[in-house]
């Protein structure tokens, strides 16, 4: 993720990616112009501790953060570090020696440390600056809080493993905030604004939800054709193989109509599930992510079969358990079930086929 001195367009940004936008973006928590934020009526400067202060599970303040802090006292500024960290004898030694006031409360990205950071010091959201290297708790927390919130680059690789599940959803997050990132835009100028159908990510998740949506018509229809009007040997295909599985999943079962229809779910899913991955990769290659290069196609086809698989057992899953889940009729349960999982597996499928499939490809304008 880049950390290029700059601004982030909130203002500009549909509102539920707005709450992950931080105002500016900094390489580090020294690059901050105190200043010019003190003259713009900040006064509370909020510090996340691990990889912002010092680096991760460490006592040792770096020198250069020691002088930031006192630069930034001799200017006004009051100091609380705000902290997920469970180690509180730690915390309190490394906030006692740089003489600045902690909190501590329910986890980022919670208002609750933010809003007991306020109140210690009398301030109102406006008069504070969140500095974190987090999108999903820092800047979050700050942004749910009405705080400011730059976002800075981590000072050391070695993070907690909590951490390192964030920074994958950060990673996908952070794509789509860049679109909206303008290098070196001093504080109060407004960046030239874009239009949102203009930004490729945009144009490329739209385009990718209309091909989704015919696979999922593909998916769906045939799924249904095959559970409520297919037939084999004068019954229902979806009672024969229900009963089919159940005999070898579960012989003693009561092979009721709900029953039989829940056992005869995934394997009458297979078929519709590989139509549909087919079209996709046709139609995302062609049109979505428009791959130009014919000698890619094999090491496409293969990714692209590798993640769409992957998406379907994550479909499988998810909607098996749904429909084994509700209650009423078996038709109420397949749609609500075949709803659930084609959203769960779109997010997995379009992101992986993004970052991975199609991320190195050379594109066609």
């Amino acid at each position: 993720m880049r950390h290029e001195p700059g601004q982030y367009a909130r203002e500009a940004m549909p509102q539920g990616l707005r709450r992950f936008a931080p105002l500016s973006a900094h390489a580090s928590l020294l690059d901050l112009d105190l200043e010019m934020y003190r003259s713009h009526g900040k006064r509370v400067l909020l510090l996340d501790m691990d990889n912002t202060v010092v680096p991760w599970r460490t006592h040792e303040v770096p020198d250069e953060v020691r002088e930031f802090l006192r630069r930034a006292q001799d200017l006004g500024y009051k100091i609380c570090a705000v902290s997920n960290t469970s180690r509180m004898d730690r915390l309190r030694e490394i906030c006692g020696d740089l003489g600045i006031e902690h909190v501590r409360a329910r986890n980022k990205p919670s208002r609750r440390m933010f809003v007991q950071a306020l109140r210690l010091f009398q301030a109102e959201p406006h008069e504070a600056l969140m500095v974190g290297d987090q999108l999903m708790t820092d800047v979050l927390g700050a942004n749910r809080a009405g705080i400011d919130a730059i976002w800075v680059a981590p000072m050391s690789k070695k993070e907690f493993i909590g951490t390192k599940v964030n920074r994958m959803v950060e990673s996908v997050v952070g794509k789509f905030l860049y679109r909206y990132f303008q290098p070196s835009v001093a504080f109060g100028v407004a960046p030239k604004r874009e239009g949102l159908f203009k930004h490729q990510v945009v144009k490329e998740f739209l385009k990718f939800g209309i091909v989704g949506a015919t696979s999922t018509a593909l998916d769906w229809g045939l799924h249904y054709l095959l559970m409520y009007k297919a037939t084999w040997g004068g019954q229902l295909l979806s009672e024969v193989v229900g009963a089919w599985m159940l005999g070898m999943v579960n012989p003693g079962a009561v092979a009721t109509e709900k029953a039989l229809s829940d056992a005869a779910y995934a394997p009458l899913k297979i078929l519709p599930v590989l139509i549909a991955i087919f079209n996709g990769y046709y139609w995302n290659s062609k049109w979505t992510f428009r791959v130009a290069e014919r000698t890619l196609q094999a090491k496409l086809i293969s990714r692209f079969y590798i993640v769409a698989l992957a998406a379907m057992v994550v479909n499988l899953v998810v909607s098996t358990s749904v429909k084994i889940a509700v209650h009423g009729s078996a038709q109420k349960a397949f749609w609500v079930a075949s709803f659930v999982g084609m959203i769960v597996a779109a997010f997995v499928n379009f992101i992986g086929q993004r970052q991975w499939t199609f991320r190195d490809t050379k594109r066609s304008s």
